[in-house]
């Protein structure tokens, strides 16, 4: 069977994926538009959302803004623990920073909101795997 890998650039990441002719993996519109939605779905919260832009090939350290924040920043700083599970089983790395100037993880994020009780499932969730 041949296979070729295609790099696809998305929010200024590059992601290098193995397809295969003729198979149903995703497009390399899909992979953008599944990693858009991730992004958009950590910010807003929308669990389906998120989960069927993963299921599409949507690669958690690659949905990134332009100040840096990944999928995973985003869930956390909003306390939508569901989705920062979620992520988490994807193989988020718990403890990628923001970027180059500021550093900070999901649970700095998740920490300084605190204040408001879904932030500390939130805390729990990224502690335990091993932030």
């Amino acid at each position: 069977m041949r296979q070729f890998c295609l790099t696809i650039l998305v929010l200024g990441v590059s992601s290098q994926v193995l397809m295969t002719p003729g198979s149903a993996q995703p497009t390399p519109v899909d992979l953008l538009e599944s990693t858009s939605e991730l992004l958009t779905a950590a910010q807003s919260g929308d669990f389906s959302m998120a989960d069927r832009a993963l299921r599409i090939g949507a690669k958690p350290a690659d949905a990134r803004d332009e100040n840096g924040n990944n999928a995973l920043h985003w869930a956390a700083w909003h306390g939508h623990t569901p989705i920062v599970a979620l992520l988490l089983d994807y193989g988020a790395a718990v403890d990628a920073t923001d970027g180059p100037n500021d550093g900070n993880t999901a649970l700095m994020k998740a920490a300084w909101n605190a204040h408001d009780p879904r932030h500390v499932a939130t805390i729990e969730a990224l502690l335990a795997k091993g932030a």
